[in-house]
């Protein structure tokens, strides 16, 4: 009895400590010790057991048994309880994936939504913030779904974040992506334009959302208004200041509702085409930019092998470096050679230029002529044409001193891969030797640099340089045994000419 008070007294002392925390918290405290108790209870039982049996009388009490089952009943309602504390039973309303259909503009959140734990990071934080959307129910919600590998994205971020800051009071702008609270803190940390950010974000993203909010191009955008209804499904953007005013004050939104095309699909192929033709070729080029459609590319891919390449909204520019890749050996940019002037050098501004979308697809028997045929499309389709031929070129030829290895070979360790091309530093830690000569070669200022040094070894080599300064350059290689000589060779190059069929 005098250990039954005592718990007691124990478990109401508790009780009070933790009624300012959550539903599940003062549960999970409450379980705890009880679970306790019991334990203790039932071992003082046992053993008075073993003291009776010691006097020779093997009877095993019957508050013993009690007991015991008492603790098994525990087990059964401490997992019904676990259940029972969650937030969104504590409001009456759990989600089932199955039955979930996607909110459109006018439906309300549902309750089990607003009250979903949610996991936000920023950098510099250590471990993350539990948060709910309840949290911020009555101010405008903005939902940015987001991936580290997207790069209009990130370029939104700062704008979001201002427009955060400035509307701090009424608005709540909320990143949300459902990549990993690790991987999202050291892309944060790492990352220039986001790093001084104050914008949280959603990390782990639970996969209701995506059915609640189905979306196949990031960045996507849900508008929740201070009612908790969805105003708009919309790219980033179209969050601008007049918005988000408009928003604040519940005007409707003037916004065209967010198109996402299947990029899986032959782009603009009719849906109805028939499943069972074989579609032998298929290409289109198409000037201007297409919405619904995300900036990048994609390989289409069939068993393993390459069949087709598609360009979504690409400055041609970008679309000629992909296919300079595929098409020459070691290609970087110093492989183009532009005869073009005047209002034809916009080619070269990938913000002022046209866009473009492309899909060039061919039987898997033909995939070795995938890109000289996307190449010879684009001469046939745009104002330019462009070709692969061999060029006398001025360049600087890369030798090793044989008898001089000793202190260009790796001693070990870590692998280290640093380059800063703003200060024009190389450090290499048994890494490969050709990441010292693709990087010489992004610096603007020096001649194509062509490897002949019979390098086969994993090197070391810590390099900082002037670019327009070729002797130290020279210097400075060869304290690593390495040579560097002007000749002039032929080198493959894609010559970009004006286009004079069209």
């Amino acid at each position: 009895m005098k250990l039954f008070t005592s718990y007691i007294r124990e478990l109401f002392a508790q009780f009070k400590l933790s009624s300012n925390n959550s539903y599940s918290s003062r549960v999970g405290h409450l379980m705890a010790f009880v679970w306790r108790f019991l334990q203790t209870v039932e071992m003082t039982a046992i053993r008075k057991v073993a003291i009776t049996r010691d006097s020779g009388l093997c009877v095993l009490k019957p508050y013993t048994v009690y007991l015991i089952t008492l603790k098994i009943l525990f087990c059964v309602c401490l997992a019904h309880a676990r259940q029972s504390s969650s937030p969104e039973a504590a409001h009456g309303v759990a989600l089932s994936t199955d039955s979930i259909k996607p909110l459109q503009i006018g439906d309300t959140i549902p309750e089990a939504l607003w009250h979903m734990p949610l996991q936000m990071v920023k950098a510099g934080q250590e471990g993350s913030t539990t948060v709910t959307l309840n949290d911020y129910r009555g101010k405008l919600i903005i939902l940015d779904f987001w991936a580290t590998w997207c790069g209009s994205c990130i370029a939104a971020m700062p704008k979001l974040d201002s427009l955060n800051r400035r509307f701090n009071s009424n608005v709540k702008i909320l990143p949300i992506t459902y990549e990993s609270q690790q991987l999202v803190r050291r892309f944060i940390k790492s990352n220039k334009y986001l790093k001084e950010l104050k914008l949280l974000s959603i990390v782990d993203q639970p996969i209701v959302f995506n059915q609640f909010f189905p979306h196949k191009m990031l960045p996507h955008i849900i508008w929740i208004g201070r009612q908790g209804e969805v105003m708009a499904l919309s790219t980033s953007g179209e969050v601008t200041e007049h918005n988000v005013k408009e928003a604040i004050i519940g005007n409707e939104l003037n916004i065209d509702p967010k198109k996402d095309m299947d990029i899986d699909r032959p782009l603009f192929l009719l849906p109805d085409f028939p499943e069972k033709l074989s579609l032998e070729k298929y290409a289109i080029v198409v000037k201007g930019k297409v919405e619904g459609l995300p900036v990048g590319a994609r390989s289409r891919i069939a068993d393993g092998k390459q069949y087709g390449q598609a360009f979504f909204n690409n400055s041609l520019l970008r679309i000629y470096m992909v296919l300079g890749r595929h098409l020459i050996d070691d290609f970087n940019d110093k492989s183009f050679l532009f005869n073009i002037a005047g209002d034809d050098s916009l080619l070269l501004n990938e913000t002022a230029a046209e866009k473009y979308s492309i899909d060039f697809q061919l039987r898997k028997s033909n995939v070795e002529k995938l890109y000289p045929s996307i190449l010879e499309e684009l001469n046939n389709a745009t104002p330019y044409h462009a070709s692969v031929e061999a060029v006398k070129t001025e360049c600087l030829v890369l030798r090793s001193k044989k008898s001089s290895t000793g202190r260009l070979k790796t001693k070990g360790g870590d692998l280290l891969k640093a380059y800063d091309g703003e200060n024009n530093s190389i450090r290499l830690r048994n890494a490969p030797f050709v990441l010292l000569v693709k990087w010489l070669n992004n610096s603007k200022n020096l001649p194509p640099i062509i490897n002949e040094s019979g390098v086969d070894y994993k090197i070391d080599i810590n390099l900082a340089f002037d670019p327009e300064d070729l002797g130290e350059l020279r210097s400075k290689l060869i304290g690593y045994g390495l040579e560097l000589t002007k000749e002039e060779r032929y080198l493959k190059k894609l010559v970009i000419n004006k286009n004079k069929l069209l």
